[in-house]
């Protein structure tokens, strides 16, 4: 039942990236997809063989005529680190809010029935470290006997702290995570348990624990469960208040002896917390440059604190915090100051009282309709559009490269969208977008924009009457799966076709404000290298160009996904080299990252991908470099002068397409439009700017809304037809399941 094969789990591995809706049988936190009748993989960055080994030994110990046990088959991992468990597919649905007494006492008798499964020595199930709410998550805890935990917890007490005495406690398997999310319920009533990543053995105080701390978060099902479990003995009972006073103490403050387990007690302001330093100018990159050997330092913006790291290990240490730290509240702030929603539907659109908020599902309702069919569609769409524009520059001996891609991004990318009404086939359409674009920051300040920006004001006003006559004119009903799932979930939460008309211009800006940028420096590295440049040509008419029988010249997608590994690196290269997205995310609860540094609730954290991105731990020495073959499974380079030499493959720093959990769902149909583009126009055209010198152009630094530094004014070329093409006739092909690529991700 294992997938032994590399090629099956690559099949796989693509699978979970995107996958067909029906497919998605879970998203609480990590993903469970559907691969066959009776499997499921669980997949996410914290999925781990831990996991997995905890997870068999349950089913191994946990009777299945009280709870079952999904049993798991096969664990591994890939080139991102994102980790793939193979189980078995229980079929039953999850009750969320839980609020049935009889349902309940259910879960408390399984509670009861774990009890008695004891062993002597505390820690998780298969003999790992401790994992969960209770333990730092970046410590490897390891204890050999109850005497030894205690006298770590102990270590994490201040000195007004009550002790912890943990003596006479059984050790017991404890799950951990026992929540509504983690029960299928089945037909005939009984239940199953899930993510068993926390499960060990411990005083079952622990297991008491867990429902105090999350009392309210899951409804009446905490309290109900404490009051349907075993109660505890008094002594038990008495260690509930250090147990508690430890975790807090976890939480919000860093320890250096991480392994201590002695029973030495911490003042709190001793020197054993250790500060961030703090820098007060907001101008964040230059410091990152400025303070390498920060790996985080804090921005003050009067009384206001940011937080800044160009460090990977701390990016990555953040992720392990989705819900603390998290994009959440940035889509409120967007919706309202970018869109103009009504107060009162801006709170429908974010209530979370319930479960995910509308506009929560509304965004991750995106990645399933920018995959699998939906996706080859959008795809053929494209290339159908993209063709006569590319057939069309032949026609001139000069062009201004940046507006040509602009218009040409901007043309196809909208009519894939939105159809054959599409409102940017009025060019004062398309030309009123980028003035809105070049100032939008003014929008988002909210401060009577109609009077400090009056101009972008009435751009986005122009835009979005055009778009409500659009909407007006029901012209969603020939537009993407993305447009009709958006439209239909605006119209549920009771906007008008005006206020869903301001809502697409997030949308909008998404779909264009990078892909443009990001389309040049393609073109503008690769023509700047004409070696690159000819193993660029050669790759792709080696493994991407067919011709028919009727003379037509065929670049096929798909063998541009899989059989054009070099033309995929350089364009990750570029991203990577040329990005300057800064990554925002709020912190919505007092948090420790690493077990190191501190962040309070109610600041933020700014991740610069410029800096993360040539970061010499994720990059090697050659972080500075541009090096096409970069993102190539071997393990060697070759430099200009033909030398190989050893850089491994490195992906973390990558930030391009954004900062787990949260990625760009329209990666994919991005990336297949401008290798489109680039593979077509390096075979059948010769471009040089008009002086012959490749100087980088300026950057437009007030379009905030671009993570890829968009171009400032012209930049004029020549255009001439290659010899060896001229006078052919061209065309695309899309495979079909074939629109998703490898694409590294941070």
């Amino acid at each position: 039942m294992s997938l032994p094969e590399d090629s099956q789990r690559a099949s796989v591995i693509a699978s979970c990236a995107n996958p067909l809706p029906g497919n998605v049988v879970s998203q609480y936190g990590k993903r469970i997809i559907r691969i066959s009748d009776h499997q499921v993989i669980k997949c996410g960055p914290d999925v781990t063989r831990e996991e997995f080994e905890n997870q068999r030994i349950a089913y191994e110990l946990v009777d299945s005529r009280i709870a079952r046990i999904p049993r798991v088959y096969d664990f591994f991992s890939d080139e991102q680190s994102c980790g793939y468990i193979v189980m078995e597919f229980i079929e039953g649905k999850v009750i969320d809010p839980l609020d049935d007494v009889s349902a309940i006492q259910k879960v408390a008798s399984v509670l009861g029935h774990f009890a008695t499964l004891r062993y002597n020595i505390p820690g998780s199930l298969y003999g790992g470290a401790c994992r969960g709410l209770l333990f730092p998550e970046t410590e490897d805890l390891i204890f050999d006997s109850l005497g030894r935990m205690e006298e770590w917890f102990n270590s994490r007490l201040f000195a007004h702290n009550p002790d912890l005495d943990l003596q006479g406690c059984d050790l017991v398997l404890c799950h951990l995570d026992i929540a509504p999310r983690n029960i299928i319920w089945q037909e005939d009533g009984s239940l199953c348990l899930i993510d068993w990543a926390s499960a060990g053995f411990y005083p079952r105080l622990f297991e008491f624990c867990m429902q105090w701390l999350f009392d309210g978060k899951d409804g009446s099902f905490n309290s109900l469960l404490l009051e349907f479990m075993d109660p505890l003995s008094d002594h038990e009972m008495a260690q509930k208040e250090a147990i508690l006073c430890a975790w807090r103490n976890i939480q919000k403050y860093p320890f250096r002896n991480k392994t201590s387990t002695s029973p030495q007690k911490f003042l709190r302001h001793s020197t054993d917390l250790l500060p961030i330093p703090a820098h007060p100018m907001p101008d964040y990159p230059p410091e990152c440059e400025k303070h390498p050997e920060h790996s985080i330092f804090a921005v003050s913006i009067f009384s206001f604190k940011l937080f800044v790291t160009s460090s990977p290990a701390i990016m990555r240490a953040a992720q392990k915090h989705p819900t603390a730290i998290t994009l959440q509240p940035l889509l409120k702030f967007t919706q309202k100051r970018m869109c103009q929603t009504p107060r009162d539907k801006l709170v429908h659109l974010c209530d979370q009282n319930r479960g995910p908020s509308l506009l929560s599902r509304i965004v991750h309702d995106t990645t399933p309709v920018l995959a699998g069919k939906s996706l080859d569609r959008m795809n053929r769409i494209m290339v159908r559009q993209l063709l006569p524009i590319i057939d069309d520059m032949g026609n001139y001996e000069t062009v201004d490269l940046n507006a040509w891609i602009r218009h040409a991004i901007t043309i196809v990318s909208t009519n894939v969208t939105y159809g054959n009404l599409n409102p940017f086939q009025n060019r004062h359409v398309e030309d009123t977008f980028w003035e809105l674009e070049r100032n939008v920051a003014l929008l988002l300040a909210d401060i009577a924009p109609w009077l400090i920006a009056p101009k972008t004001w009435k751009a986005r006003k122009r835009l979005c009457a055009a778009f409500k006559d659009y909407f007006d004119l029901a012209g969603y009903e020939d537009g993407s799966d993305l447009l009709s799932m958006r439209y239909r979930s605006f119209l549920k939460a009771g906007l008008t076709h005006e206020e869903i008309a301001y809502a697409e211009v997030p949308l909008i800006v998404g779909l264009l404000t990078n892909t443009v940028p990001a389309a040049f420096w393609v073109h503008f590295e690769l023509f700047a290298r004409p070696k690159l440049l000819e193993e660029i040509r050669a790759e792709v008419e080696e493994n991407a160009l067919n011709i028919a029988p009727d003379g037509t010249h065929v670049i096929d997608l798909g063998c541009l996904r899989d059989d054009c590994p070099l033309l995929l690196s350089v364009y990750q290269e570029v991203l990577r080299i040329r990005t300057t997205m800064v990554t925002i995310r709020f912190v919505t609860r007092d948090v420790v990252l690493a077990d190191i540094y501190f962040l309070r609730a109610g600041t933020m954290l700014f991740m610069p991908a410029k800096q993360l991105g040539r970061h010499q731990s994720a990059w090697g020495t050659s972080a500075e470099e541009f090096d096409g073959r970069r993102f190539l499974r071997s393990t060697t380079t070759i430099d200009d002068n033909g030398d190989k030499k050893r850089d491994p493959r490195r992906t973390g720093g990558f930030m391009a397409f954004g900062v787990s959990p949260t990625i760009c769902p329209g990666r994919h149909f991005s990336t297949s439009e401008i290798l489109a583009l680039v593979a077509m126009i390096t075979l059948r055209y010769d471009i040089a700017p008009v002086d012959q010198l490749w100087r980088a152009p300026p950057r437009m630094n007030s379009a905030t809304t671009s993570n890829m530094g968009p171009v400032e004014g012209r930049f004029p070329v020549t255009v001439k037809k290659r010899q060896k093409y001229e006078g052919k006739l061209w065309q695309f092909k899309v495979s079909e399941g074939k629109g998703q690529f490898g694409l590294a991700v941070g």
